[in-house]
């Protein structure tokens, strides 16, 4: 199984400088995980990235009309979605639903769930709470 983290917010820190990682798990690799996300595109007109994308400007949270219709059209099992703010929780869930669109059924894209991946040094860790490469930036 391979492991990779799905970004989500301003991972570049040139606007609201908000973002966070969601690690997935899959059996496929990242290569093939981008080439069905953009398959899905593709296939449905729906995108996550750019403009009149799925919650891509900023504080709009609410999935619009037609984004629903189409979500209806593809079978998103959760439809009752109308006005509600979207989570990061919800909105991970409709990105991984919208990417095996195109992919084999029996295809595995996962959250990994109650995974803590454990970082060697800083964030307060309380044996090596150190900065290593500050120089290199």
């Amino acid at each position: 199984m391979n492991r990779m983290y799905l970004v989500l917010g301003d991972w570049s820190n040139d606007g609201h400088e908000k973002s966070s990682r969601v690690l997935l798990m899959s059996d496929h690799t990242v290569d093939k995980i981008q080439d069905a996300y953009l398959d899905s595109c593709k296939l449905t007109g729906m995108s996550f990235h750019g403009q009149n994308a799925i919650c891509s400007e900023y504080e709009n949270n609410i999935l619009d009309r037609q984004t629903l219709d189409l979500l209806k059209k593809y079978n998103y099992p959760d439809i009752e979605l109308d006005s509600v703010p979207i989570s990061e929780e919800m909105f991970v869930d409709i990105w991984i639903w919208f990417v095996k669109l195109t992919m084999d059924p029996t295809s595995v894209l996962e959250v990994v769930p109650n995974c803590d991946v454990p970082v060697i040094n800083g964030y307060w860790n309380e044996r090596l709470n150190k900065t290593f490469g500050y120089g290199i930036f």
